[in-house]
């Protein structure tokens, strides 16, 4: 835990004595409670309705259909998730080595993952939910984050390029010329699902 303190204040320094209209602040008990059973659920459910449809791309199409599916389904599968929920919350997927650049992580996000980093690095069975109170000029948020690791389906498509079907490695270089996300073994850390939480709406 006091691990955990010291580098939760070593990263709201680093935010806020920087001049931006935001900063992380500490949220209160009660407000990492609230947004925590928000943002543990929201998560669940995108990572399991991930999962279920990638499979069954996979199982009903082959894997080259399933890759259309990651690259036009996964992010409207996203807003969907969120749109469901009974909160006011914005959901996204993170990553320092993303594939799709609209996953590229914002100057918080960029915060979070090396949390995660650091904190996998200690201990890699690490998993516990990271939260940040983020203070503007017209109203408080929150990010909720949980780690996403690979599984051994994405192997197929995120793991070492000389693994890969070399099918796959063409078309993942003409839909994704920039791709950053190879290289993983199974288990590895991916990156982070982010919950944005508004108390106030």
């Amino acid at each position: 835990m006091k691990a955990h303190i010291v580098v939760f204040l070593v990263l709201v320094l680093s935010v806020s004595c920087t001049p931006k209209d935001n900063f992380i602040t500490e949220p209160s008990e009660q407000e990492r409670l609230f947004v925590d059973s928000i943002g543990n659920s929201i998560s669940t459910s995108l990572k399991l309705a991930l999962q279920k449809n990638l499979s069954d791309a996979i199982k009903n199409q082959g894997l080259i259909p399933a890759i259309e599916f990651c690259k036009q389904e996964a992010l409207v599968l996203t807003d969907e998730v969120a749109n469901n929920s009974a909160y006011k919350i914005e959901l996204k997927r993170t990553s320092f080595k993303y594939r799709n650049p609209q996953n590229t992580p914002n100057e918080f996000e960029v915060l979070a993952l090396r949390y995660y980093e650091k904190m996998l690095l200690e201990d890699p069975d690490f998993s516990s939910s990271y939260i940040q109170k983020i203070r503007g000029d017209q109203a408080s948020y929150f990010y909720y984050y949980q780690a996403l690791k690979i599984g051994s389906v994405c192997i197929v498509c995120h793991g070492e390029l000389a693994n890969i079907d070399p099918s796959i490695v063409s078309l993942l270089s003409d839909k994704y010329p920039d791709d950053k996300a190879t290289g993983y073994m199974e288990g590895d850390f991916r990156g982070l699902i982010r919950v944005k939480v508004s108390l106030e709406e």
